[in-house]
């Protein structure tokens, strides 16, 4: 899935109420101008968890862009996922998630070398667990934990409690598509 063409809002992929044991995987969505993957209010349970796996989404452009975007998703697991926001806009991020429930972020590449954030969370009860990522920004702050902006990976782990075996550096991906 490649180009925004000439559309006002484009999203790459766009899935409300996606329920139970939804899978997306080994997708390719490039130049996406505002939303690689957009997840509206998809709801799962502990035993029919919805998955997201070996996915490589590049936005870009000069507006707030969003690799992975959640909204009121609950039970969701998103593995290893490689995610490059180019954006120049600051308050791009290469993952964004905002209430629900019990979601699971691992072993993901969630890089914004366009100056925004690697990773933004509002709520700590949305992200049950977090870890063996690398989050890689080249702007001012790594992350947003609930409220507040952090600048690094130490103080991400400080702040949310997750992330311990996650790594900071730049993937160096081949361009900014592959």
């Amino acid at each position: 899935i490649s180009g925004a063409g000439s559309n006002t809002t484009y999203y790459g992929m766009f899935l409300r109420y996606c329920d139970n044991a939804m899978e997306i995987s080994q997708n390719k969505v490039t130049n996406a101008r505002d939303f690689g993957i957009y997840f509206d209010r998809c709801d799962a349970t502990a035993g029919t968890r919805g998955l997201t796996v070996n996915n490589f989404l590049h936005t870009n452009g000069s507006g707030v862009t969003y690799g992975i975007y959640t909204y009121l998703c609950n039970f969701q697991n998103i593995f290893y996922n490689n995610v490059h926001v180019t954006s120049s806009n600051a308050n791009s991020r290469a993952f964004y998630i905002q209430a629900g429930a019990n979601n699971n972020l691992l072993n993901n590449v969630l890089a914004n070398t366009g100056g925004g954030f690697a990773i933004y969370a509002t709520s700590s009860g949305a992200l049950a667990s977090s870890n063996h990522n690398d989050l890689f920004s080249t702007g001012t702050w790594l992350g947003h934990w609930t409220g507040s902006n952090v600048g690094d990976l130490a103080a991400w782990i400080a702040q949310s409690g997750r992330d311990n075996n996650s790594v900071s550096v730049n993937p160096l991906f081949y361009s900014d598509t592959d």
